[in-house]
């Protein structure tokens, strides 16, 4: 969620929640806090709607952001030439 375009990590989940919500690093939680402890780090955050939400058709945007991250290494006019995604967004 903390992702920037760019990181490692960005992916669909990263930019859908950006669209609806910001979110902020509180703090690292170790394992030892939790009973029994995990195996991994937990990280806290402050999540904040974003107020008004986007006039956004979620189903149209979370299909554009899907082409858009099936193949990473595609440029994104590369990604649009396909026959196949052009008359997807066509519809």
């Amino acid at each position: 969620l903390l992702a920037h375009p760019g990181d490692q990590d960005f992916s669909r989940l990263s930019i859908n929640f950006r669209l609806f919500a910001k979110a902020a690093f509180v703090c690292d939680v170790k394992p030892g806090s939790f009973i029994p402890a995990p195996k991994v780090h937990s990280t806290v955050l402050r999540l904040e709607p974003r107020l008004p939400s986007p006039a956004v058709d979620f189903s149209e945007w979370d299909a554009m952001i899907r082409i858009v991250f099936s193949r990473r290494r595609k440029t994104l006019a590369k990604q649009f030439q396909r026959l196949g995604v052009l008359s997807m967004l066509e519809q």
